[in-house]
C-alpha cells in the first residue's frame, strides 16, 4: 500500500503542527489487521479508518445533562477543507480529514472561513463551565462502499466504551455524547468526509473521542493511506 508522507507547507510553524498533531491521530487498518477492546466489526475483511481527538476534562461541575459547547458548524466547515485539500489527496486517500488539512492546505481553508484553523477548531472547543467540544472528520476514498461506523469515547480510568450516534442518549462512559450521526459528504473529484462533533463535560476525566468507518474497496482497488 502507498504510504504518502504530510509536508508542512504555506507556512504553518512547526511547533503548531506539533501541538495539533498531538490532539488528532488516525490509523488505516487493512483489512484483517484490525484490533480494538471495545469495537469488534461485523467484516472481517473491511479496511477501517480510525479517526481520535483528545477532549481535556473541563475542571468544572456542570449541573445539566445537555451542555452547550461551539457553534457546532464542524459539516460545513469540513465541506471547506474537503475542497481545500483536493488539489493535494488522491481520491482514493483514507484519513483524518482535520490532519490533511492543517498539512496540505492551511491557508487555503484558512482563508474561506475567515480565520485560522485553528480558530474553527477553538470555536468548537472548550468552553468551560459548559462541555468542551471537538470535531472528528474521516476522508475515505470515493469509490469505498461503507459498511458500518461506530463511534466511541476512551478515558483512563474505565477505558473504552461506545457511543449513540446523535445528542439523544449518552456515551456508555457518561458525561459525554456525539451531537450528530456522521453522514457522508461526497466531494465532486475527490473523497467522501463523515463529520461529527464529540461533547465532553465529564469535570475530572479526560477523554478521546473515536470513530471507526468499516468500508470496502472495489476489487483490485486499495486505498492510500494519508498519515
Amino acid at each position: 500500500m502507498k504510504n504518502v508522507t504530510l509536508q508542512l507547507v504555506f507556512g504553518l510553524s512547526a511547533s503548531l503542527a506539533a501541538s495539533l498533531a498531538m490532539s488528532q491521530t488516525n490509523k488505516l487498518w487493512e483489512p484483517g489487521t484490525f484490533s480494538d477492546g471495545e469495537y469488534k466489526p461485523s467484516c472481517s475483511d473491511c479496511y477501517i479508518q480510525q479517526v481520535e481527538v483528545f477532549v481535556p476534562k473541563t475542571g468544572v461541575v456542570v449541573g445539566t445533562a445537555d451542555p452547550v459547547c461551539g457553534d457546532n458548524s464542524v459539516v460545513n466547515f469540513f465541506d471547506v477543507a474537503a475542497a481545500g485539500v483536493r488539489a493535494y489527496v488522491d481520491p482514493s486517500g483514507s484519513g483524518n480529514l482535520a490532519e490533511i488539512a492543517k498539512h496540505y492546505a492551511y491557508q487555503e481553508v484558512r482563508n474561506k472561513v475567515g480565520g485560522s484553523f485553528q480558530s474553527f477548531l477553538d470555536a468548537n472547543g472548550p468552553r468551560t463551565p459548559y462541555g468542551n467540544c471537538a470535531p472528528l472528520a474521516a476522508l475515505i476514498p470515493s469509490t469505498a462502499e461503507v459498511v458500518a461506523i461506530h463511534l466511541g469515547d476512551w478515558d483512563s480510568v474505565v477505558g473504552a466504551g461506545a457511543c449513540p450516534p446523535g445528542p439523544q442518549q449518552e456515551c456508555a462512559q457518561g458525561w459525554a455524547k456525539f451531537l450528530n450521526a456522521p453522514e457522508p459528504r461526497e466531494q465532486q473529484g475527490g473523497g467522501q468526509v463523515f463529520a461529527t462533533t464529540y461533547i465532553s463535560w465529564s469535570h475530572d476525566r479526560d477523554r478521546v473521542a473515536r470513530m471507526f468507518i468499516a468500508y470496502h474497496m472495489p476489487p483490485g482497488k486499495k486505498p492510500i493511506r494519508y498519515e
